[in-house]
């Protein structure tokens, strides 16, 4: 082809490729005609030019091309006919820039509509080749058309390179036209525009300088517009615009409110539709973030009345936006002012944008999501159940066409108002559903702390309503999970504190733990400190712990604190708050609890309980707990006042909320007890005072016997129910016992040690042996006294000992069954001597949460256990088995001798005298419980030379020595008042050989040396008990019974010797060598065992293998943890906790106890000396070791001297094997008590030796 052909098939190429994109750019009817000839006389052309067969038949393609032109195809037919075009042009073709801008525009323009990275690589090489090409200039639109490419590949890649290229292009052109150009302020705002895309770029490279000149060209462009400018408007919308991302950047305020004039005069000079929409966004938006800055309420009516005006301009299709975010800022509104038709109207543009938006996509389940919302806070602050419904129907809805990923959210958002309908109307699916969802979105998110955090409030509502432990127990291991999910600085952590602590405050209300309630107070502290927003509801939570606290313990700092805290709290919140009345309610509590210890507060509780009732209108669920509330103020103000209003009003009210609270509920327990008490307050004004007093009494006796509450409650209810003895009512007999029989349950096995003692120190179970025992004695039943006595001291040894159950009938009736209960025992047993961690303070939560899942597998095991002791009893014969013993088998501990049982009592101490026959009360008028108090604060702590006890060094000395004289006095004072009268009481008389007698003091007795009572007179003689008889001592008449069977004294005894003469950090103790060195003679080699400075492992060991165990070291009582008190040896502390636990693993394994464990001689300090917080549980080593199942035990009720120790074994020992040969050690065991009955004798009789060194020798046990 020559030259000049191949440059007319290029201009043909290229006249076609122009009516190509003429055709899909412009398809209308207009240049229909121009176009068909052209397009016509261009394919004559190329067949008459084009030698070539691709270019005839290129031409012959494109005849019917005209007939297709909105087709994408005539593009990609543009494209390919200017790239022949493009070939055919040499770079000197004078029309090849021209070309290179074409190919580049369609490039562009295909790239818009497929998206190609080519199209767009392509059209701005072109673009850049074009501008290159020095044949001809390229106009200023084809470099324009440069810069959105780049600007289109810059939004695509987010590569900074074309963003700057493009900004330096624009730059140029604006340099090139200097004002008063027209084109300039198009240019202006073409910069602006790219300088803000380079300010949102995420790459970090910008200073924020791009910014500033972006305002600087918005205000020259509103300079250059003036004020009649038909762009005006969206000019300054636009600097408005850039105003407020400054803002963001910098926090001027200055930048604020020049934004929002600059959207006020866009808004003033807007002349069309679309610039009054563009402007009434915009100002909205500007106003929305300075009322969000400054919190000025006023700026929310400018919002809402710019979005109304917004909402009526626009049309259906796009309005539900405007709705959407009206809806929002009314809610808002709402909140700061409490107008319900605020509220009203956002429901109702949510409706709408619901109604507007029919797509089933993921808008609109958010928009379903927000009605819910809104219906859900109408809900709280109006409390229409319609309005609840509707909420979880629309978020039931939200969840089908929502967003995959966002569907944990939508569970959530379900759960959440299920959760709430369940509190309000109590519909147990609604709990389980909620519970559900919230375990739904744990498998289809991660576990986040606030997910974990959520479910845990869900269970821990349902455990508030239906009271299963199980659900407290995972609520608190959530909360833990949750905080240990989240760092410190985590912006939810205060709420996740909170959450821990309302889970532990739940939970010791059902087991009582001190601990849960002092970890609650914590974090509730914790909290206040992280979240300055929410201070008012933390200040409502940590009140309420700290005065739950104070009605357990009774510290008034924690009362006063918490009526401070709920009134600031108050302050905080405005009338219509719907929280306020919570926080009132609880006030009053606070107030009329403060009020009881004598402060002046009750009337103002009962004004704020009746404040609270009158906004728990019916069918509000939480009316029940506000008419309950103010019964009990207004019987507290009549106690105080004595008003009968007051009483006729609160019977009303308490009779009203408990028909609120129908069977089962846990809570109903309370109502009962509140009923009971109005009643019986009131019978005192009532016309029917014996009617209305047995019906009080028979609410009460409901509520401590309604078995689905916690045992806390009902053991409250009983000791209400125990004051009938003041009304002389019969059934006080039957509360005690109901009372009594709730004491296992109080001290669960699903407790470990520690805490199970902890509970057994609370003064309301202290007491109740001798209150119990004194009714029943005042009633004149002293076999039921002694039944009383007997349930409720050593409860914690009784509870060890029912996991040592008697099976072997039940072995021959029942095999397969003693088993399984022979292994849950033993199981339970082991468990409760867990290490919870619960009082480390530097326990980490995972800790935490591993400790309490041993105590949830624990409790799992007490329930196991209790489920199989009830199948036990449902066999014939074994309808009695493990409950507590009645008098007839208690009286089988006489067998051997008498039982003294001492009851000390503030109004009236006694003696039970228990025998074979029968059980005598003997008053004891001239005991005096305060004189007994003061005898026992005068007993020595130690002996005369204090470096010569075996008493641990290194423990604070409370109380200083008594003197020989004081004690004297005291066991005069003892004989005259108790122990002479006892034996008168069983006509006993001084004999040679004295018979057996046991005493079984109680509460302050235990302090006592009841067996060395008596007249010590060095010129009228003696006159003592040990005259009369032989005496041991008993924990409880169960000690006495069903101990190992005394061996025939022919049997070979095997007996281990314990001697620690330097023990770590205490003083010296030589006398036990020298008492080593005397047992040794007493005893055969070969039936003696010698742990000299053994440890404590080595000790154990051996207690099982040994007959006859004799320690002869330093010993020690732990005031603070009795179950830390032990025997000092090479390794440090054999504590009481570890002997206990030495028992349960031997009851555990097949070997069994052996043929040993009979006597036990404790040659150490306070090893009897029991804890002055429980002296009815004998928390001490003697009573220990017959826990372990030792027959008998030898010990001290105070320190012993180290030279009397070598004296007494000496003597001891040669009264107890003085049948032995040098080969065979043989002895009667059974006269352990006489041995020691004769040893102190001797000690007695030496010269020089004070009443402080042979009193404290007692024997325990058979």
């Amino acid at each position: 082809m020559e030259d000049q052909d191949r440059v007319l098939v290029a201009q043909c190429h290229f006249v076609v490729g122009e009516l190509l994109k003429a055709c899909w750019i412009q398809p209308d009817s207009e240049c229909q005609s121009f176009l068909s000839y052209s397009y016509q006389l261009s394919t004559v052309q190329l067949h008459l030019w084009g030698r070539d067969e691709a270019c005839v038949k290129l031409s012959a393609h494109f005849g019917i091309s005209l007939e297709f032109r909105e087709n994408a195809e005539n593009l990609d037919q543009a494209i390919q006919h200017f790239t022949r075009a493009l070939s055919s042009r040499p770079l000197s073709h004078p029309e090849r820039a021209m070309t290179l801008c074409y190919l580049a525009h369609d490039l562009q323009a295909r790239f818009h509509r497929r998206n190609d990275d080519a199209d767009i690589d392509a059209a701005i090489e072109y673009y850049r080749a074009a501008a290159r090409d020095p044949s001809a200039p390229v106009t200023p639109a084809f470099l324009k058309e440069l810069v959105i490419s780049l600007r289109l590949r810059f939004e695509q890649r987010r590569d900074p390179h074309d963003i700057d290229e493009a900004i330096v292009i624009m730059r140029q052109f604006l340099d090139a036209h200097p004002a008063p150009h027209l084109r300039r302020i198009t240019y202006l705002g073409d910069l602006a525009f790219l300088l803000k895309l380079r300010l949102e770029d995420s790459s970090g490279r910008d200073d924020n300088s791009d910014i500033d000149t972006v305002i600087n060209l918005r205000r020259e462009a509103v300079a250059l517009q003036g004020s009649t400018h038909p762009d005006g408007s969206t000019t300054l919308t636009e600097l408005g615009a850039a105003l407020r991302a400054r803002f963001e950047i910098r926090r001027s305020t200055d930048d604020l409110e020049d934004a929002i004039q600059c959207h006020r005069d866009g808004l003033a000079s807007s002349s069309s539709h679309s610039d009054r929409l563009r402007a009434l966004t915009n100002l909205a938006t500007a106003v929305k973030i300075r009322f969000e800055t400054q919190g000025n309420v006023d700026d929310l009516d400018e919002i809402i009345q710019l979005w109304r005006e917004e909402a009526s301009l626009r049309t259906d299709v796009d309005r539900y936006g405007t709705l959407r975010d009206l809806g929002g800022v009314l809610e808002v509104r709402f909140d700061k002012r409490g107008n319900k038709d605020d509220l009203d109207e956002a429901i109702q543009h949510r409706r709408e944008a619901v109604r507007l938006y029919a797509a089933l996509d993921s808008t609109r389940s958010q928009l379903l999501r927000e009605l819910s919302y809104s219906l859900r806070e109408r809900f709280q602050r109006i409390v229409s159940a319609a309005d609840l419904d509707e909420a979880v129907q629309l978020a039931r809805a939200a969840l089908v066409p929502c967003a995959t990923e966002e569907t944990g959210t939508y569970l959530r958002d379900l759960a959440t108002n299920l959760q709430l309908r369940f509190a309000h109307l109590g519909h147990p699916h609604d709990i389980d559903e909620a519970i559900e969802l919230y375990r739904k979105v744990l498998v289809h998110d991660p576990p986040t702390s606030l997910t974990l955090s959520n479910l845990s409030i869900a269970i821990q509502y349902r455990f508030d309503h239906q009271g299963n432990p199980d659900d407290i127990d995972e609520a608190v291991e959530l909360c833990r999970k949750s905080l240990d999910l989240s760092p410190a600085d985590h912006p939810k952590r205060s709420v996740l504190l909170i959450n821990l602590g309302a889970a532990l405050h739940s939970r010791f209300k059902q087991r009582a733990s001190a601990r849960d309630l002092d970890e609650s107070v914590d974090l509730h502290r914790q909290a206040l400190q992280f979240d300055a927003q929410s201070r008012s509801t933390f200040l409502s939570n940590l009140a309420d712990v700290l005065q739950l606290r104070f009605q357990e313990f009774g510290l008034k700092s924690d009362i006063d604190e918490a009526i401070a805290l709920y009134e600031e709290a108050i302050r905080t919140r405005t009338r219509h708050n719907q929280y306020r009345h919570v926080v009132l309610h609880n006030l009053a509590y606070a107030l009329l609890r403060r009020s009881r210890k004598g402060a002046k507060d009750i009337d103002r509780a009962v004004q704020y309980f009746k404040e609270t009732l009158d906004a728990r209108a019916p069918p509000d669920p939480r009316r029940r707990n506000a008419l309950n509330s103010l019964a009990v103020a207004l019987v507290e103000r009549f106690t105080q006042q004595h008003h009968t209003d007051d009483i006729e009003q609160a019977i009303r009210l308490s009779r009203e909320s408990l028909d609120l609270c129908p069977d089962p509920d846990p809570n109903r327990s309370l109502y009962l007890l509140n009923v009971g008490n109005c009643i019986l307050f009131g019978a005192k004004v009532s016309q029917s005072p014996a009617d209305a007093t047995e019906m009080g009494i028979s609410k009460l006796r409901e509520a401590a016997e309604y078995g689905f509450c916690a045992v806390g409650n009902r053991f409250t209810a009983a000791g209400q129910w125990i004051m009938a003895h003041i009304l002389n009512h019969i059934s006080a007999l039957d509360a005690y016992r109901t009372r009594i029989h709730m004491l296992p349950e109080m001290a669960s096995f699903s407790l470990n040690l520690n805490s199970r003692r902890e509970v057994l120190t609370k003064g309301e179970i202290t007491s109740l042996a001798a209150s119990s025992a004194t009714f029943a004695i005042q009633v004149h039943q002293p076999e039921v006294a002694v039944e009383f006595l007997e349930a409720t001291r050593s409860v914690f040894w009784a509870q060890a000992l029912s996991l040592r159950p008697p099976i072997e009938h039940l072995t021959n009736v029942r095999p397969e069954l003693a088993a399984n209960l022979n292994a849950l025992s033993r199981q339970l047993e082991l468990a409760s001597f867990r290490d919870t961690l619960e009082a480390s303070p530097t326990a980490t939560q995972s800790q935490l949460i591993s400790a309490e899942a041993e105590t949830a597998r624990c409790r799992k095991l007490a329930q196991d256990w209790q489920a199989t002791i009830a199948e036990v009893r449902a066999l014939p014969g074994f309808e009695d088995f493990l409950r507590p013993r009645g008098i007839n088998s208690l009286r089988l501990a006489t067998l051997r001798g008498p039982v003294v049982i001492l009851l000390a009592n503030e109004s009236a101490s006694s003696a039970l005298i228990l025998t074979s026959r029968d059980v005598v009360h003997l008053p004891l008028p001239a005991i005096k419980v305060p004189e007994l108090e003061m005898q026992v604060q005068h007993l020595p702590r130690s002996t005369a030379n204090e470096s010569m006890t075996r008493l641990s060094a290194g423990r604070e000395r409370f109380v200083q020595k008594s003197t020989e004289e004081t004690l004297r006095i005291h066991l005069a004072d003892l004989w005259v008042k108790l122990v002479k009268p006892v034996l008168e009481a069983l006509k006993l008389e001084k004999s040679s050989v004295p018979p057996r007698l046991w005493w079984c003091p109680t509460g302050i007795f235990t302090f006592l040396p009841i067996h060395a009572a008596g007249i010590y007179d060095d010129k009228t003689g003696t006159d003592c008990v040990s005259d009369y008889v032989i005496s041991s001592y008993t924990p409880t008449l169960t000690a006495l019974l069903d101990r190992p069977p005394v061996p025939p004294e022919t049997d070979t005894l095997k007996m281990s010797v314990i001697v620690e003469p330097h023990a770590p950090n205490c003083a010296p103790l030589p006398g036990t060598l020298t008492e080593l060195s005397i047992i040794s003679k007493r005893i055969p080699s070969s039936e003696l065992t010698v742990i000299h400075s053994g440890t404590g492992e080595q000790v154990m060991q051996h207690l099982r293998q040994s007959s006859i165990v004799h320690f002869a070291c330093h010993g020690v009582q732990d005031a603070n943890n009795p179950l830390d008190s032990g025997l000092i040896l090479s390794d440090g502390r054999l504590k009481v906790s570890r002997i206990m636990q030495r028992g349960a693993e031997d009851s555990l394994s097949s070997e069994g106890k052996g043929t040993g464990m009979l006597l036990a001689f404790l040659g150490a300090c306070e090893t009897a000396r029991g804890e002055k917080g429980t002296p009815d549980e004998a928390m001490h080593l003697a009573a220990t070791l017959l826990f372990a199942g030792f027959r008998g035990v030898v010990a001290t009720m105070w320190t012993m001297d180290d030279r009397d120790g070598p004296k007494v074994a000496d003597d001891f020992y040669a009264h107890l094997f003085k049948g032995s040969s040098s080969n065979v050690a043989t002895a009667d065991l059974g006269k352990a008590a006489e041995a020691l009955h004769l040893a102190v004798a001797n000690l007695r009789r030496e010269p020089g030796i004070s009443f402080s060194r042979w009193v404290p020798f007692v024997h325990y046990g058979l």
